[in-house]
């Protein structure tokens, strides 16, 4: 970001506007289970107001928005909202404002837009598009009860799918891991449930109805990953008729971190525990 904002700067002078992100765009911490969340939301957010500020002192922008949107998490998962580590952008305004008083900070939350007409004048603000929802809990409260995709499925023998493509598609994920001379970092477990609840504090109250190990060798045997999901989720995403990149980093699974240690690449992996049958 410095050596973007020098040479901008020489090349074309100060930059009119910068859009950054601020804030988790991630599961963290709201899907993880072991942890204080709420501690965890603070510690993020403040972490990203931060980097925030180094970012804007390294480009020196003339002009500032959050680039990126907030989000919700609708249906009944909603809860999870309490812990999403992202600043409200008025928050991040006061505090940007403070730290840099020339900065011009604009908010466009809710379909607002700006025109730039010409270097080095202020762009303009306006209202594009009327916002669907006053807020996020009239948001909340219109989505509460949309249904997410595997609700919508029916397996029969459930369990007889499972045992019969987990070995195929174990196999599946192992040779792409020893093609790529790569091993699991952590110990995974798959904690499955007839349908994933929380209450509403966002606390995971149904109990598993199987788990499974994931049968490869990692190389911290005394770290673990617990992945609870629903079990017809867990079928479609072993068999490919769902996809895990879409659901690790979202709010479907709720996690069990033993210790508190990120190890993306083993998330990121599981898109190739897969198999797909041939037709």
């Amino acid at each position: 970001m410095r050596y973007i904002g020098e040479w901008s700067r020489t090349h074309f002078g100060q930059i009119d506007l910068a859009a950054l992100t601020c804030g988790a765009a991630s599961e963290y911490p709201q899907c993880f289970m072991n942890i204080d969340r709420a501690a965890e939301k603070e510690r993020v957010e403040k972490a990203s107001i931060d980097m925030l500020l180094k970012r804007l002192d390294a480009l020196k922008p003339r002009n500032m928005c959050l680039g990126g949107g907030s989000y919700f998490i609708p249906g009944r998962n909603a809860p999870l909202n309490a812990y999403i580590a992202v600043p409200e952008a008025h928050a991040v305004k006061s505090i940007v404002k403070t730290a840099i008083p020339d900065i011009c900070f604009y908010e466009l939350e809710g379909g607002a837009a700006l025109t730039i007409d010409q270097v080095g004048v202020p762009p303009t603000q306006s209202q594009n598009l009327e916002p669907i929802y006053r807020d996020l809990n009239a948001a909340l409260a219109v989505t509460c009860d949309i249904s997410y995709a595997q609700e919508n499925v029916h397996i029969d023998e459930i369990d007889e799918v499972i045992d019969r493509v987990l070995p195929l598609a174990t196999m599946a994920l192992q040779d792409r891991l020893a093609a790529d001379k790569f091993r699991m970092k952590a110990q995974l477990r798959f904690a499955l449930h007839e349908r994933l609840t929380l209450d509403d504090a966002g606390n995971l109250i149904s109990e598993a109805e199987r788990t499974i190990d994931l049968a490869l060798a990692p190389e911290n045997p005394d770290q673990s990953l617990v992945l609870h999901l629903d079990k017809v989720m867990f079928a479609q995403l072993i068999c490919g008729k769902m996809i895990w990149n879409l659901v690790v980093s979202g709010s479907q699974i709720m996690y069990e971190r033993s210790p508190n240690v990120f190890h993306p690449t083993d998330t990121a992996a599981l898109n190739f525990f897969v198999h797909r049958e041939k037709r």
